[in-house]
């Protein structure tokens, strides 16, 4: 299995830290075949903030290396879009 994953946001809470739990949110390609041109997209603005996390929403972009064909993994929100990236 071939993957691409990159991190969106990484979870700070205080209660969480005390109990040594790391956690990160993000996109992710999965495929059964190669992947190449593998690209981490941020977006350029960030509608929502969440309070205790750090970081802000990415996209994920990865190819299909035997045919050519592209695919983007992205988490919007209510206000974001394409535009806000590309």
């Amino acid at each position: 299995m071939e993957w691409a994953y990159t991190v969106e946001f990484i979870e700070i809470e205080e209660r969480l830290m005390k109990n040594n739990y790391q956690c990160t949110i993000g996109n992710a390609v999965l495929s059964s075949r190669p992947l190449s041109h593998i690209h981490q997209k941020t977006f350029k603005s960030q509608c929502c903030m969440f309070s205790g996390r750090v970081g802000g929403r990415v996209a994920i972009k990865a190819t299909l290396a035997d045919f050519g064909v592209t695919f983007i993994s992205s988490h919007l929100e209510s206000g974001t879009g394409a535009t806000d990236f590309l």
